[in-house]
């Protein structure tokens, strides 16, 4: 068992909602994607969904039922509860943190058609395997989404130090001012900028606050710091 593997199977069902609800962001690629969150007593709210998009089309569930793969009363619940409470959903998302083995994935494939046929919608799964698969095999060619499973697993950095580090860009001051608006829509209309001028005017600073804007808009998967200084 590796250390990846190890830390999910150790998380509770809180942690691995909260784990699964940002996978699930990075999977479909939605922006708007909502998760329940919790109630005062810090257990998920109750009587919906764990996770839907604004329009509701696509869901997510998740869970740590160890017979999940075995007893399907659990999934079909779930899928159940997705269109009881979003009737409009075309696609489900089911997470669960354990390992089907390989007689049982083909059966718990054949039931995930069954339900398809049954509700005429898509029903995409993942367990242990297929978490860490995409973890290891899509999420760690995009370092500032990997990076941000460290919420939930603190030993990424150390798992995967050789692909974040080369990423690692130079600190700069939060409160430094920088209006990067008409280089910010520069880059977005052709897709490419280039930045010159003489020492200390502050163009890695530029590049830096670019960056940021881009990341918070979901507009890129990955970003490089090349430094050149004693070269």
């Amino acid at each position: 068992m590796n250390l990846l593997e190890e830390k999910i199977l150790k998380m509770n069902h809180i942690e691995f909602e909260s784990f699964g609800y940002r996978l699930m962001d990075f999977i479909t690629d939605n922006p708007l994607l909502k998760n329940r969150g919790l109630n005062k007593n810090n257990e998920p709210v109750g009587y919906t969904v764990d996770s839907y998009s604004d329009d509701a089309e696509i869901v997510g569930e998740y869970s740590v039922e160890k017979d999940y793969f075995t007893d399907f009363k659990k999934p079909e619940k779930d899928i159940e509860h997705a269109i009881k409470y979003h009737p409009q959903v075309k696609i489900i998302y089911l997470f669960s943190k354990m390992e089907a083995t390989a007689s049982g994935g083909r059966n718990f494939a054949n039931f995930v058609k069954k339900q398809e046929n049954k509700y005429n919608i898509d029903i995409k799964w993942h367990d242990l395997r297929g978490i860490i698969d995409y973890i290891e095999k899509i999420l760690v060619n995009k370092p500032l989404k990997l990076n941000q499973l460290s919420k939930f697993i603190p030993e990424i950095p150390e798992i995967f130090s050789s692909k974040i580090n080369r990423t690692k860009l130079p600190h700069m001051p939060e409160n430094y001012y920088y209006d990067i608006e008409e280089s910010f829509n520069k880059l977005i209309d052709k897709k490419f900028l280039y930045i010159s001028g003489v020492s200390g005017i502050g163009k890695t600073l530029l590049a830096y606050k670019l960056e940021q804007e881009l990341d918070k808009s979901n507009l890129i998967d990955d970003i490089f710091f090349i430094d050149l200084t004693n070269i």
